[in-house]
């Protein structure tokens, strides 16, 4: 095969692997629309395996709706354009119909004739269907008799609705625009209640109040206002909005009911009957009325009204009940808590309390309702419990499906890999294995010598690939244990130059050496193994120059350097030099997996130790590894 054909396969490759990647459905097609490429994306949003797609013509795969047109239509104009974009509709197997953002472009050769197509296509369904949503709802906003409005952080008007506008107008003689201060035409004696509430809203609380204001002809009208933040992505709020209704029938309403004897009775009978735990007090905590569900719990008769309640009660609980009146009585305001109390069976019973302000004759009581939520609350707690539970299998069901995502990836990588680098040597091994039954005479010796060391070699390389793949395995599976023994470093380090002899260049020169203990105790397989990654990077990066192997042993740990005069690494790809399949711009075309300094990373953190890498472009690298281990200078050298 000649090197252009290789390099066009392994662009193509590089292409197709490229648009596999994307996370935009890619479809291909020759001059005549028949399907020739199909990548992953395109495979989940049309389902359909690029298996069965390629080959067929696109009209028959993506069954595409065009809104106004037909297939046939859009063609004619992609061949006479060069280029189709438009909205289509998909009806998936499910029957759900998804709207797609499609986008068609001609491919041309050198002479301009059209070759192919290529399309993207991008589902815009969820994008669709939010506009048209917001759409609706800006229609329905602006057509409400309500009052709607916005305003910035400088209480600038944004938007107003139509009909906020009209009334506005008609009871008050306001008619506001946008950009104009908003609390400002306002009556006078309304505009601190709103510019203050707005501020509120502006600082991130809802707020709600009531407020009973004259119209121009007089007439006493009670609105109701909501206003609520606007908050960005951030969670920081930009604008106020506030929905203003008219409640003046509504108060009319809750007058008469309140001068109302039938609802007065009705309240009664309701408070008779009711199984919620009623009662009020005033404010000395001298007990006005308990409804028959709360005698009832505490064993109680009608006798004990006008008895102080800390006479009824224990202690604790009568001591929290005043303390609670006594703050409800300072703020005027609902109180809800959850109690606990002890009844007189001796059972602890759990309360949702509810306490409030009651204005009658001129006077300020304290009541509150109090419902029995035991079972509630248990039922909670399993439930929350099971809750926990839950979210603790999904983590671990998480974790499980992330880690089962790493090893696909790591298992695609490496089959990516694998078929690349295992291309070179075996190619070399059949050729010279070829020339080797050409070369028979004594003469041809040297040529025989020659391609029996490259045959060598390139069993060297697959062994190195493979014992870098299995090492990375093992690693990922948790199958490597650190199992320490009494070793003889410099034996270790003669061994290694051995392994790695056939690397050596004519024009490299090695130096060994060492300081401190020869014997030392460690794990000598994962030690040997981090020696033999770093020097044979050293090797194999290095055209020519020296190259540095330097030991250290001291009592707390062993120091082992390696420095070379190589090609370098830049600083941009030092950062990454750690994760599994880099290789650095500069090494594209120098064998190798990518995976030796992850490999020695992960062997030296299994071994406690530290890692430090140092290296500049085009002079050279330093790799320092520090391993903390245990000498023992009275055992033999192996």
């Amino acid at each position: 095969m000649s090197k252009t054909n290789v390099e066009l396969i392994m662009q193509s490759e590089y292409l197709q692997a490229l648009l596999g990647s994307v996370d935009t459905p890619v479809v291909a097609t020759d001059e005549n629309f028949t399907v020739q490429y199909w990548n992953r994306k395109a495979e989940e949003l049309f389902e359909v395996n690029a298996s069965d797609a390629v080959g067929r013509l696109g009209a028959d795969v993506l069954r595409l709706i065009y809104p106004g047109e037909s297939a046939e239509t859009a063609r004619a104009t992609l061949k006479d354009r060069g280029c189709w974009k438009g909205h289509v509709s998909f009806k998936k197997k499910g029957g759900e119909l998804l709207l797609l953002d499609a986008s068609v472009t001609a491919v041309k050769n050198k002479s301009g004739k059209t070759i192919g197509f290529v399309g993207i296509h991008r589902d815009v369904t969820t994008i669709h269907r939010t506009a048209t949503a917001l759409s609706t709802l800006l229609s329905l906003v602006s057509s409400v008799d309500d009052y709607f409005f916005m305003v910035d952080k400088n209480l600038k008007l944004v938007w107003v609705n139509e009909s906020a506008n009209k009334k506005a107008e008609a009871d008050f003689g306001i008619y506001y625009l946008p950009g104009e201060d908003f609390v400002s035409k306002m009556p006078a004696y309304r505009q601190a209640q709103v510019r203050l509430a707005l501020q509120k809203t502006l600082n991130g609380d809802k707020t709600t109040y009531e407020a009973k204001i004259a119209s121009l002809d007089g007439k006493e009208i009670w609105l109701e206002a909501n206003y609520f933040p606007v908050k960005d992505k951030s969670g920081n709020t930009t604008h106020a909005c506030g929905l203003v209704r008219d409640i003046t029938s509504k108060k009319e309403e809750e007058q008469l009911n309140q001068l109302s004897y039938k609802g007065r009775m009705l309240f009664e009978t309701f408070m008779e009957n009711s199984p919620i735990m009623s009662w009020i007090t005033d404010k000395n905590g001298t007990i006005q009325y308990l409804n028959p569900s709360y005698l009832k719990t505490y064993g109680l008769s009608k006798e004990i009204i006008g008895t102080s309640f800390n006479k009824v009660f224990p202690t604790a609980m009568s001591s929290a009940f005043l303390q609670n009146n006594n703050n409800l009585y300072q703020s005027r305001q609902p109180l809800t808590i959850i109690e606990r109390a002890i009844t007189p069976d001796g059972v602890e019973r759990i309360y949702q309390v509810v306490k409030f302000p009651v204005e009658a004759e001129d006077k300020v009581y304290l009541g509150g309702w109090a419902m029995d939520i035991t079972e509630e609350s248990d039922l909670r707690k399993d439930l929350s419990e099971s809750l926990v539970k839950l979210k603790n299998s999904e983590k671990n069901l998480k974790d499980a499906l992330e880690k089962e995502h790493q090893l696909n990836e790591l298992k695609s990588r490496f089959v990516s890999m694998a078929s690349h680098e295992f291309r070179t040597p075996l190619s070399t091994i059949l050729s010279s294995i070829y020339l080797l039954e050409h070369y028979t005479t004594t003469e041809q010796q040297a040529n025989r010598q020659k391609h029996a060391g490259k045959i060598k070699e390139a069993i060297q390389h697959l062994n190195n690939l493979l014992d870098d793949f299995l090492s990375l395995g093992k690693l990922e599976e948790g199958k490597v244990a650190v199992q320490r023994t009494v070793f003889n470093l410099e034996q270790l380090c003669a061994d290694v130059l051995d392994e790695v002899s056939l690397l050596k260049k004519e024009k490299q020169t090695v130096h060994v050496s060492f300081t401190g203990e020869r014997n030392v105790e460690s794990d000598k397989k994962l030690l040997k193994n981090i020696v033999i990654n770093l020097l044979s990077n050293a090797l194999k990066f290095t055209e020519k120059g020296a190259i540095w192997l330097e030991l250290a042993a001291t009592e707390k740990e062993t120091i082992l350097t390696v420095k070379d005069e190589g090609i370098g690494i830049s600083a941009a790809d030092q950062r990454h030099l750690f994760e599994t399949f880099f290789r650095a711009k500069n090494a594209q075309n120098i064998q190798g997996t990518g995976l030796g300094l992850h490999i020695v990373q992960r062997y030296v953190n299994l071994l406690g130790g530290k890692l430090k890498l140092e290296s500049e472009l085009g002079k050279g690298t330093t790799v320092t590894v520090f391993l903390p281990l245990n000498k023992n200078s009275e055992t033999e050298s192996f």
